[in-house]
């Protein structure tokens, strides 16, 4: 083929927002569609050479497959490799082990597999995977076993003429896009991750390797600048959980394909994505996607949790260039010029991939080998895994509403003993086991539900919270339902109250006071920048120094205002109310109790407690008052 400058300047752009989007530099909101143009730059290259290969009757499948295995392939391998390295070195157990399973999948070509059953890419839990953007490897490698033979099916076997080979990707991208359109809203993550649902950007591209090249060139000029403008405007416009995501996934990906769309000849559009900076950040534009965002996530651990500022993002952005040029050049450049056997190629990427998949098989099978920590710090590493906090006994949760489960399994189960009813989310949730064994003698009916504060009219603690209805109900059912018929001694309301919604907190304890004979609020729970865990072992691993994060790394000043206003709410009302702050920040205002009498942490995460951390708060509130029944 023909080399073509305009497409590497493409390929730039494409990467620049790859980077520019997981950065975190807002102005590119949607510059995660940068993937989607290089599916359809794939797509065009490689069914180019298919084609070209068919025609002259020199197409070897072992040729594709090596000549596959040396453009991605060594630059992948280095990549994991040192991400292996860097994860022994940084991270914690769990999360090393986590690595090792990563690897193990992204070597071999399917770790769109492992994060479609793991984690959303637009997931909180995204920063803690360093191989997370070899998903769309696992995609093109895929369509690369696929695509060739039904090239060849078509093209020699059935000897299908070019209109009947566009007919066919037609039907197969029509196919492969309503499959992503009827996945979005009831399976978001199979749609992103999988083949099947992108298809159609690779099939696009293969669908302009059949098309005409444009010959007039002013024509050719309006086809690049407006799939430049439909690219730039998707990537500014577009937004991970807007209902315009699948606009601009359509833009993104029609407006690659009006740039690669062949051209009789080059007007000042090509000329403009062919100058000489951004051809050459295409490049090295594969190598730059594929260092930067390990960088990024090891980065971030490496600052114990919190995020890049300015300065940070200008530095891993250089790091990020200069080590693609050193991997362009030194990585990439020699294996693809390599004149090997296809054979002897296949069978050292299957020997280096499988070397690497048993590495990160040895560490995920060794559970993250956490005999690098002290045995004491092994105890608090074991809560990341929420080993010890798994409720023993009579947990219950609504994931899916249904009033029958509520009323038999939950709240209507005949037990002796002193009725107490404990109602709110998960930070509800997380008192449960330990108010039952520290009060044998009540009986304990738990109402949680995940984001729902335990509130009058049932009302979500996250804004557009998928289970709104489903709150609304159950509290709608407790509130005017059970609740009327006066059953429980005592009600306690524990949440986690962190907007302006707790302010209904007066009307509630007012309305439940005529039920019980108390009614109980406890008060919000620390909240760190990081898991708890994590913070506890900041020293035990290489970090950045974290004195000044130690002294602040709980959320206290907007707690702490929001603590005093329920505390005088719930009092006006003849309720009870047990601060949580006043009890682990009472010594010094800078630094707030964080673990038990034995070193175990309170929380296992943000905020959830662990059932240690819980047993010790409800030890303090006893020594303020604190009986039940």
């Amino acid at each position: 083929m023909q080399y073509r400058a305009d497409i590497d300047g493409l390929r730039a752009i494409a990467v620049l927002l790859v980077i520019a989007y997981h950065f975190g530099l807002t102005q590119f909101s949607g510059g995660y569609l940068g993937v989607d143009v290089f599916f359809v730059i794939s797509g065009f290259l490689i069914t180019s050479q298919i084609l070209s290969q068919i025609e002259r009757g020199q197409f070897r499948f072992a040729d594709f497959y090596a000549r596959r295995a040396r453009r991605i392939l060594p630059a992948l391998f280095a990549v994991v490799g040192s991400s292996l390295v860097a994860g022994y070195i940084l991270l914690l157990p769990l999360d090393l082990k986590a690595l090792g399973e990563q690897a193990m999948y992204a070597v071999f070509g399917v770790s769109n597999f492992y994060f479609l059953s793991e984690t959303g890419y637009f997931s909180k839990e995204a920063h803690q995977l360093p191989l997370l953007h070899t998903w769309s490897l696992g995609v093109e490698e895929q369509f690369y076993l696929i695509w060739p033979l039904i090239c060849v099916a078509t093209l020699s076997w059935l000897k299908l003429s070019a209109r009947l080979n566009l007919a066919v990707l037609f039907v197969l991208c029509a196919a492969s896009f309503a499959w992503l359109l009827l996945n979005r809203g009831t399976n978001p993550e199979f749609s992103f991750f999988m083949l099947p649902t992108r298809a159609w950007q690779l099939g696009l591209g293969a669908m302009i390797a059949f098309a005409p090249s444009v010959s007039k060139r002013g024509l050719s000029e309006v086809q690049v600048l407006i799939g430049l403008a439909l690219i730039l405007a998707s990537a500014t416009l577009t937004t991970a959980d807007d209902k315009t995501m699948e606009y601009g996934i359509i833009g993104a990906t029609v407006g690659a394909g009006l740039i690669v769309w062949p051209k009789g000849q080059n007007g000042w559009a090509d000329r403009l994505l062919s100058i000489t900076p951004l051809v050459g950040v295409g490049k090295i534009s594969y190598s730059a996607y594929l260092w930067h965002w390990p960088l990024f996530v090891f980065f971030i651990v490496w600052n114990s949790g919190a995020m890049p500022d300015g300065h940070d993002i200008a530095v891993l952005a250089l790091v990020t260039l200069a080590l693609s040029y050193l991997s362009y050049r030194f990585i990439e450049t020699p294996f693809r010029q390599r004149k090997d056997s296809s054979f002897w190629v296949l069978a050292v990427a299957f020997s280096i991939a499988t070397a690497i998949g048993l590495l990160g098989f040895f560490l995920f099978k060794n559970e993250g080998v956490p005999g690098r920590l002290s045995a004491e710090n092994q105890l608090i590493a074991e809560y990341l895994e929420r080993k010890k906090v798994k409720s023993k006994n009579y947990a219950c949760s609504f994931p899916d509403f249904d009033r029958n489960e509520l009323e038999i399994k939950c709240l209507d189960e005949d037990r002796f003993g002193v009725p107490v009813l404990l109602m709110g989310d998960s930070h509800a949730h997380h008192f449960q086991a330990a108010l039952r064994n520290r009060y044998p003698e009540a009986y304990f009916h738990i109402a949680s539900y995940s984001l729902c504060l335990p509130l009058l009219g049932g009302t979500p603690n996250k804004e557009k919270s998928k289970n709104s209805r489903q709150c609304a109900e159950i509290y709608r059912h407790l509130f005017d339902g059970l609740l009327t018929e006066g059953r429980y001694k005592t009600i306690i309301l524990s949440a986690r109250w962190k907007n302006n919604d707790w302010s209904k907190i007066e009307s509630t304890v007012k309305y439940l006071k005529q039920f019980a004979d108390e009614v109980i609020v406890f008060g919000p729970t620390l909240e760190y920048v990081m898991p708890l865990p994590s913070l506890l072992l900041a020293d035990a691993l290489p970090r950045r120094s974290t004195q000044e994060l130690r002294n602040s790394y709980t959320k206290q000043d907007l707690l702490k205002e929001i603590d005093a206003s329920m505390k005088e709410l719930v009092v006006t009302q003849g309720g009870t109310y047990y601060s949580l702050l006043d009890l682990l920040c009472a010594k010094t205002s800078d630094e707030c109790i964080s673990v038990d009498e034995t070193g175990i942490p309170l929380a296992w995460d943000y905020g959830h407690l662990t059932y240690e951390g819980a047993n010790f708060i409800l030890k303090g509130f006893e020594e303020q008052g604190l009986r039940l029944p």
